[in-house]
């Protein structure tokens, strides 16, 4: 996904659809990780797409995935989550707060 994509972006809806048929067909965990975060992610381009639950649906399971890793960092796990566009959608949003909250690195 580029930086300069607008709302309702037809290549935004192809990624969409290319990331789902990807995660039926995907067996590594990191390849089912990287399908749910590009449909999370392609939904800030297509606010009539779906609802803000499915997106935080998406990252959740996207997160799922990522813990089945191996040898995952949670600071690759936050550099996703603090893209600049879907940063600011998550930061903004309440519903998605308790996600952003356990990102948090570890203080001390």
């Amino acid at each position: 996904m580029a930086w300069n994509r607008i709302l309702h972006d037809p290549d935004s809806v192809r990624a969409y659809e290319d990331a789902l048929a990807s995660a039926t067909l995907a067996e590594l965990p990191i390849d089912k990780f990287l399908a749910h975060y590009t449909m999370a992610y392609s939904m800030m381009f297509m606010p009539d797409y779906g609802e803000k639950s499915q997106m935080l649906q998406h990252l959740t399971e996207a997160k799922r995935w990522f813990d089945e890793i191996p040898g995952k960092d949670e600071a690759v796990w936050r550099y996703f989550l603090e893209s600049e566009g879907l940063k600011a959608v998550l930061a903004g949003d309440p519903m998605f707060q308790p996600l952003l909250a356990e990102t948090k690195p570890p203080q001390g």
